[in-house]
C-alpha cells in the first residue's frame, strides 16, 4: 500500500474566499510526502489560524472570534497565516500566498506530523498484507535490528521520532508477548484505537468495509473509546442508532442522513476498532440480554433504553455507560 498518507487540516477564522484559496493551496502541497485535506469536523492533525483575526490575551492564551485556546496545550500543532497580530508570538507562521512558505512551515512541523504518517503506514501495511490480529497481540517493527515501532492492540502504538513511512514498508514485523518489549524513551505514543480510527478516516483506499456489512444487520459491539474531537456528529448518530438495536445499511442511511460513501467510511472505522459486528452473539445487546435473563425475560433489550419516536434533539448516548465493559473481550475483526 504505497499511496500517500493523508493529514487533516482545520482552517480557523478565515473568510470563505480565503479559506477556499488556502484549501486549493493545500491540495497542491506535497510537503512531508503527505496529502493535505481541509476538514470542518472530526479530529484534525493541524490547525491553521487566520493571524489577522487572532489576538494574544497573555499567558499563551489566543482568541479568534468566540474561540479561545492555548496553542501549546492543543493536541495538535497550531500555525498562523500572516499577517499576524503583534499580540501573538509564534514561530509557526507563513505567507498564505506562497507555496514555498507553506512547505517550509509544514516541514518545520514534521516532528509532530510525521509520526502520524508513520502510524497510517503501519496500519496500511497490516491491511495490505491481510494480517489478522487479536487484542492479545503486540507487533514489534524492526529495521536492521533496530526497533522503530510497536503496535499493542490492547493499548498504544509507539513510533520512533526519526522514522518515515518508507521505513515501515522495508521493515521486519514480529509478534511479541505482551510485556516482553517496551518502547524506548522518545517514541511518539498514541492509543492504537485512535491510530486505527484515524487510518480509516484518512485512507483513500476504497472497498475496505467487508461486503457483509451492506447485506446483514449491524450490531454495536462496544462504544468507541475515542477522544470526542475524533467523532463527527454523523458518526455519533450512527453509534446512537446502533445502541438502540441492530440496523441494516439502508436504515442507517435513512436515519443518519449519511451519504453512501461517508457511511461506508464510518462503518469501516467502527469495524476496524472492533466496535461493530454482524454476529448478533458478539453484540453488546446480546451480552446485556444474557445478564438480564436471570432477572426478566425480554425480546427487545437495548442497553440505553427504547428508541424514542423523535430523536432530532438527542445527542449520542452516554459513553460512560456504554464503555463499561464486562469480561475481557478479544478485539478480533469478525
Amino acid at each position: 500500500m504505497n499511496h500517500a498518507c493523508t493529514l487533516f487540516v482545520s482552517l480557523v477564522g478565515f473568510e470563505p474566499r480565503v479559506e477556499r484559496r488556502l484549501a486549493l493551496l493545500l491540495d497542491d502541497c506535497s510537503a512531508l510526502g503527505a496529502r493535505w485535506r481541509v476538514v470542518s469536523e472530526g479530529g484534525a492533525d493541524l490547525w491553521i489560524v487566520d493571524g489577522s483575526k487572532a489576538q494574544g490575551l497573555g499567558r499563551g492564551l489566543v482568541e479568534v472570534g468566540a474561540l479561545r485556546f492555548r496553542p501549546a496545550e492543543m493536541p495538535h500543532p497550531v500555525a498562523f497565516a500572516e499577517p499576524l497580530n503583534e499580540s501573538v508570538s509564534t514561530g509557526h507562521r507563513f505567507d498564505p500566498e506562497s507555496m514555498h512558505s507553506l512547505n517550509v512551515l509544514l516541514t518545520q512541523l514534521g516532528r509532530w506530523l510525521v509520526p502520524k504518517l508513520v502510524q497510517q503506514a503501519l496500519v496500511g501495511e497490516l491491511i495490505a498484507n491481510g494480517a489478522s490480529f487479536t487484542r492479545s497481540n503486540v507487533i514489534e517493527v524492526q529495521q536492521q535490528r533496530r526497533v522503530i515501532a510497536f503496535l499493542d492492540f490492547e493499548g498504544d502504538t509507539a513510533v520512533a521520532a526519526d522514522v518515515a513511512p518508507a521505513d515501515v514498508r522495508r521493515a521486519h514485523w514480529a509478534l511479541r508477548a505482551r510485556g516482553s518489549s517496551f518502547a524506548p524513551p522518545g517514541f511518539r505514543v498514541a492509543s492504537t484505537e485512535q491510530v486505527l480510527w484515524q487510518f480509516a478516516m484518512r485512507t483513500d483506499v476504497a472497498g475496505l468495509l467487508p461486503a457483509r456489512y451492506e447485506r446483514l444487520p449491524i450490531h454495536l459491539r462496544r462504544a468507541p473509546s475515542l477522544p470526542a474531537r475524533e467523532l463527527a456528529d454523523r458518526q455519533l448518530r450512527i453509534v446512537r442508532e446502533l445502541a438502540y438495536g441492530p440496523r441494516d445499511f439502508a436504515q442507517l442511511v435513512a436515519t443518519t442522513g449519511a451519504t453512501l460513501a461517508a457511511l461506508r467510511r464510518d462503518l469501516h472505522g467502527l469495524y476496524l476498532i472492533g466496535a461493530i459486528t454482524c454476529d448478533p452473539g458478539r453484540s453488546r445487546t446480546a451480552r446485556e440480554k444474557r445478564r438480564a435473563e436471570s432477572v426478566q425475560s425480554t425480546d427487545e433489550l437495548s442497553f440505553i433504553g427504547a428508541r424514542p419516536a423523535d430523536v432530532s434533539d438527542l445527542t449520542a448516548p452516554c459513553f460512560v455507560q456504554m464503555q463499561r465493559r464486562g469480561p475481557a473481550e478479544e478485539h478480533t475483526l469478525d
